[in-house]
């Protein structure tokens, strides 16, 4: 799960969120939106891989789809020639 390491106390995600906030500080921010801005950025993050993910996913089920029609036509009957009903008026 993506969200799953994004916890207080994971060491990784507390190196990202310093980091980010220590950028948005040099930026000329105060602590507190320095903190809450390096949070929006990582929950963007987050829905941007959610976004692929989701792309992902639908490109698979595509793929089966697929796989699964192209060899209908060969298992199909022909149809059968129409008869020609004869001609009057």
């Amino acid at each position: 799960m993506i969200t799953a390491h994004t916890a207080a106390g994971n060491p990784p995600f507390e190196n990202l969120r310093n980091g980010l906030a220590g950028a948005w500080l040099h930026r000329g921010g105060a602590m507190p939106d320095a903190v809450h801005h390096a949070g929006a950025q990582i929950y963007g993050m987050a829905q941007l891989q959610a976004r692929l993910l989701a792309y992902v996913d639908v490109i698979w089920y595509m793929v089966a789809v697929t796989a699964i029609l192209v060899p209908l036509p060969f298992l199909m009957r022909r149809p059968k020639k129409p008869v020609h009903a004869p001609v009057g008026h």
